[in-house]
């Protein structure tokens, strides 16, 4: 299990990089999938999965790591603000949690970029922000209900009430409340 983990933990470090500015809920967009409604609590029929998302980029305003990053990825990710925080989201069929991202991404301008090890696809970076860039350890994980699953974001599917999270680490998870040891 603990292999597991690591191993996890080692691709999902591989994440990285968001093109977008900061955007208010009210401003994100539906993308083309007309089964993802962003912005939205209302379920029109029991089939229908309301969870929430959110990309938790708030390592960067610690310490000096935001000085560390280029100005480019500055204007992507202003300082003391998530990207995206408890965005409620409703889709109508069932669906990976990497079709959701793509899907909303694409829509808003988020710039991500994937990679796949084995047959498991993982978030290298989101608008330019991704593994290695504030250090050796640094990258995003992803949680769904604040635990780290042991599949990849193409293998694990939404659930009602999930809550969705992408959360950039500087220090191999141990700055956000995991550690592998």
């Amino acid at each position: 299990m603990r292999k597991i983990k690591t191993l996890l933990l080692a691709l999902i470090i591989m994440v990285g990089c968001i093109g977008c500015s900061i955007q208010s809920k009210e401003e994100f967009k539906n993308g083309t999938n007309p089964d993802i409604k962003i912005n939205t609590t209302t379920k029109e029929n029991d089939k229908d999965i309301a969870f929430t998302l959110t990309i938790d980029n708030h390592m960067i305003n610690e310490d000096d790591n935001y000085d560390k990053l280029d100005k480019a990825i500055q204007e992507k990710y202003p300082k003391d603000k998530n990207l995206v925080e408890a965005l409620p989201i409703v889709v109508t069929k069932e669906m990976s949690v990497k079709d959701v991202i793509d899907d909303f991404a694409k829509a808003n301008d988020i710039n991500i970029v994937y990679g796949d090890m084995s047959g498991m696809s993982y978030i290298i970076s989101i608008n330019g922000l991704g593994s290695k860039t504030l250090g050796a350890s640094s990258g995003w994980l992803y949680t769904i209900n604040g635990e780290l699953p042991l599949t990849s974001i193409d293998k694990t599917m939404v659930k009602e009430n999930d809550k969705i999270s992408f959360v950039y680490t500087v220090d191999g998870g141990k700055d956000v409340g995991f550690s592998f040891e």
